[in-house]
């Protein structure tokens, strides 16, 4: 005979099967409606974005990406070939590196074009030139992130693509006329240093040489007017060389006569003989010819930090170089000064410090070079700036 009170466990525990397997269809139902509900909101979503699972294949394409790439979503989900929109080979993506944990190797498939982002914990950032993508290829910048389930295990990765190849042409819109206004301003400079050398030059020195000719003939009784006009040829003589410093300053004829290496010797030459701290420098001879507007910008980067240590170091030593690599051209102005902090220079525009480092950003940045700047309290300065080879 069964025991009722066996019988009625056992009922008890149907039920709450039957109630549990309700609750698991409801979960099962939800999620199914979840997971289309995300489906719809990718496909639909103007980003174009792409998903993989944890074995690289693909498993959301969405819309706007099929318009970006050409190909369509039935064409590439449940596959492992997404890097097709985008490369010539196979290749991985940064959706397929974040995926694999390699990190270390994002370097390795885009240098110099990534960052961590700021926003979402794993993610990567870059910007590169996709020439599969459009009639002539497609600037875009893209973010990756790693995929987790609710335990933290990696599911996936996420990718979402910007189209910003416009904002790319508009900046070398802008890059061209910045170039063709330092280009003009350069030549306007040349003109008015040969104005003032060949001109007002030459007025002062037939100046001076007819006060050193009335000089000789004065006669000697008249001392004192002698050693006025002596006073005044010495006057005239410091003004020429006042002016041809300026005509140099202007436009250094060196960099076309003699090339950039000389002229920057030629300048640190001058600062040693009118100012008492001590310089030294490296410019290493760089083989690839250059652009005019690149060896001028190079030379007033040099000068303007020179004048900058002059006048507001307080240094004893000075230390300039000049490197180059394969793809780049490397500039380091270096002095034990008193240093500064940085935030506080360019936080205050009229800061007379601030507006020779204003100058060389602003120059650097017309032609797509960077400046960095280390500097500290009673720690010295140290300028870095970096130009690309044309």
């Amino acid at each position: 005979m069964v025991n009722n009170t066996n019988c009625e466990d056992l009922e008890k525990r149907i039920k709450e099967i039957e109630k549990e397997s309700i609750e698991l269809k409801w979960a099962e139902e939800a999620f199914r409606k979840s997971e289309e509900k995300l489906k719809n909101i990718l496909h639909g979503s103007p980003i174009p974005t792409f998903v993989i699972d944890n074995i690289h294949r693909v498993i959301y394409w969405n819309r706007a990406l099929e318009e970006y790439s050409g190909i369509k979503s039935k064409d590439i989900v449940r596959t492992d070939r997404h890097w097709k929109a985008f490369y010539d080979e196979k290749r991985p993506c940064m959706a397929d590196l974040l995926l694999d944990g390699k990190i270390d190797d994002i370097p390795q498939w885009y240098p110099g074009k990534y960052m961590a982002s700021d926003l979402i914990e794993g993610a990567y950032e870059a910007i590169d030139f996709f020439p599969r993508m459009g009639p002539s290829g497609k600037w875009l910048y893209f973010t990756a992130a790693p995929l987790k389930d609710s335990e933290g295990r990696l599911i996936g990765a996420v990718e979402t693509l910007q189209d910003i190849t416009e904002t790319k042409k508009a900046e070398e819109r802008i890059k061209s006329l910045s170039r063709q206004i330092i280009d003009i301003q350069e030549r306007e400079r040349e003109s008015l240093s040969r104005e003032i050398h060949d001109n007002i030059g030459q007025l002062l020195s037939a100046l001076k040489m007819g006060l050193s000719r009335i000089n000789k003939k004065m006669p000697d009784e008249l001392s004192t007017i002698k050693d006025q006009l002596s006073e005044l040829a010495y006057l005239v003589n410091k003004t020429i060389k006042e002016i041809r410093g300026l005509s140099h300053a202007l436009h250094p004829p060196l960099i076309k006569d003699l090339g950039l290496i000389s002229a920057l010797e030629e300048l640190c030459q001058e600062f040693k003989s009118y100012s008492e701290i001590k310089i030294k420098w490296n410019f290493e001879q760089i083989q690839k010819p250059l652009q005019s507007i690149t060896n001028i910008t190079i030379y007033r980067l040099f000068q303007e930090g020179l004048n900058n240590i002059l006048k507001h170091s307080r240094a004893t030593e000075a230390y300039l170089t000049l490197t180059s690599s394969e793809n780049t051209i490397n500039v380091i102005i270096e002095d034990n000064g008193v240093g500064f902090l940085v935030e506080d220079v360019f936080s205050l525009l009229k800061n007379t410090k601030s507006l020779g480092l204003i100058s060389m950003r602003e120059r650097l940045a017309l032609i797509g070079g960077e400046l960095k700047i280390i500097s500290g309290p009673a720690k010295g300065t140290k300028l870095i700036a970096r130009l690309e080879k044309e």
